[in-house]
């Protein structure tokens, strides 16, 4: 589709990069488009903007949502060239503000649909470097990003949203986002340079952060979750209901209920482990 949409004369000077879950390898039936582009210096994004444009549109035809956040090449902050790039992320570093330090973060996501790029390179390393050194954006993450975001509460109830037919819990924000971006935020200031949540795991594990026991209950609470949540995708898709990222309790058999508490019990201990590690610096 990018071939076909952008002509090759500005495609050669432009690097699409995949964000969110499809950076991470991770993406599902209804991942939303989350992308950035990098520009060669010769070009503008008003020289780009209309084939971009064409291009979402077709994607979205095809099933890919827009991204929420509007974290997509037609919004300015998610394309320029190498220096605007540069640029733009030490302003971030330079006011980290829980708004621009979410930036940083999901710029740790991103990989070029070229599988190897030194444009991009050049751009998110030094990111890499500066979330790894600064505990106060490390401590924005913990606290701001993550801490109580499991849907269950502190007497270990679950906690319900209002779904299309009934209670439900938000599997995405509920708890699998939880549990990636505390795998993600540990992964970075113990090195690994890894994008895939599964990748940044075995990581951790050959450094010795995460015991051996832990590492298997947090892989198989990732895999469930994983797995709910294309199955309940697929239900929606063959009833043709609205994709959601809503599991419908009265949907699950008494096993399944079991399971989901059981897998959220260990998403709230990486939780509640991530909080207390990372204090907020004096």
């Amino acid at each position: 589709m990018w071939q076909q949409q952008i002509p090759q004369n500005l495609r050669d000077g432009m690097e699409y990069i995949v964000l969110g879950s499809g950076g991470r390898g991770e993406d599902f039936l209804h991942s939303d488009l989350d992308h950035a582009v990098v520009l060669a210096p010769s070009l503008a994004p008003e020289d780009v903007g209309p084939f971009l444009s064409n291009f979402i549109g077709r994607m979205q035809n095809f099933g890919y949502p827009l991204c929420q956040g509007f974290v997509m090449s037609t919004n300015p902050r998610w394309i320029g060239t190498t220096l605007e790039w540069q640029t733009r992320i030490q302003g971030y570093f330079d006011f980290p503000d829980w708004e621009n330090a979410r930036y940083l973060f999901m710029t740790l996501d991103g990989v070029p649909l070229s599988a190897s790029s030194r444009t991009w390179t050049e751009i998110v390393d030094p990111v890499w470097q500066g979330v790894r050194e600064s505990p106060f954006i490390c401590w924005e993450m913990a606290h701001l990003g993550i801490h109580r975001t499991v849907a269950l509460d502190v007497f270990g109830h679950l906690r319900k949203v209002s779904g299309s037919r009934g209670e439900a819990v938000n599997i995405k924000d509920g708890y699998l986002n939880p549990m990636v971006h505390s795998i993600r935020l540990l992964a970075i200031v113990n090195g690994c340079s890894h994008t895939s949540t599964l990748d940044r795991m075995k990581c951790l594990a050959e450094q010795g952060v995460f015991p051996e026991s832990w590492l298997a209950r947090i892989e198989s609470a990732l895999e469930f979750g994983w797995a709910i949540r294309l199955a309940a995708q697929v239900a929606d898709l063959r009833s043709e209901r609205p994709v959601s990222d809503c599991i419908h309790l009265g949907e699950l058999d008494s096993k399944q209920k079991e399971q989901l508490v059981h897998h959220l019990e260990t998403a709230k201990q990486l939780e509640r482990w991530v909080h207390r590690r990372f204090t907020k610096p004096r």
